[in-house]
This record gives structure tokens, C-alpha cells and sequence, in this order.
């Protein structure tokens, strides 16, 4: 399905498909068409400071990415195609129980959360 696809380039679908997830989530409407230029999308990427490299080969995933449909960019909106979507859905599904994990662990005072004697600080 992704195959042939760079860790980088999976990680654009993930990025590009979270973003609309969030809108979505917090619009409470589906199918929402993102609004953002490849430039504005190649920053956000960048922030995330996971991914090292530079613009212009940034914007080379992107086109290969279009290129072999897997996003679909016009009118200055970029947005995953059926199959983009369907590499996102496997990813997130892949990735989702590492999340909960962070979120969780994230939470809770772990220190409180383990019972018994054994569970203690070492130096």
C-alpha cells in the first residue's frame, strides 16, 4: 500500500491528515478541506523539529507525494487523496497505541499510579 514511501514522506500524510483531523475534531464537521499553501505546510513540518532537512527537499517529497497520488494540491489547498487517506488511516492505526501511551504517561503521577514497595527511585 505505502510501499516505496520514505520515513519522511510518511511522515508528511501523518502530519498533513493529523491537521485536518484536529480541525475536524474541533469544528465538529467532517471532510473539511485544509487551506494551506505547500510553503505554510513545509513550516508547520519544520516546527515539529523531526524532521531535519531542508525546504526545497521538503518540497521534493511533497511533489513526489503528489505525483503518486497520494496528495492532491490546488488552489493553493493541500489535502490527502483517497489513497493518502488510506495510508494515514494504517499509520495512525499503527502509531495509535504509542500515543495513548505518551498521553497517559503524560498524565498520570506514576509515582502515586504503581502500587507496591518494589516501585521506587533509584539514583
Amino acid at each position: 500500500m505505502a510501499a516505496g514511501l520514505t520515513t519522511v514522506q510518511k511522515f508528511m500524510l501523518y502530519a498533513l491528515g493529523a491537521c485536518t483531523r484536529q480541525i475536524e475534531a474541533r469544528l465538529k464537521v467532517r471532510h473539511v478541506t485544509l487551506a494551506m499553501t505547500k510553503a505554510e505546510f513545509i513550516r508547520l513540518v519544520q516546527r515539529s523539529h523531526i524532521v531535519k532537512q531542508r525546504e526545497r527537499v521538503l518540497y521534493q517529497h511533497l511533489q513526489r507525494l503528489e505525483s503518486q497520488r497520494y496528495l492532491a494540491y490546488g488552489e493553493r489547498t493541500l489535502s490527502l487523496t483517497k489513497r493518502g487517506g488510506r495510508v494515514f488511516e494504517r499509520l495512525n492505526r499503527d502509531l495509535s497505541p504509542y500515543v495513548e501511551l505518551t498521553r497517559i504517561l503524560a498524565k498520570e503521577d506514576l509515582l502515586r499510579a504503581l502500587p507496591g514497595k518494589q516501585t521506587r527511585l533509584a539514583e
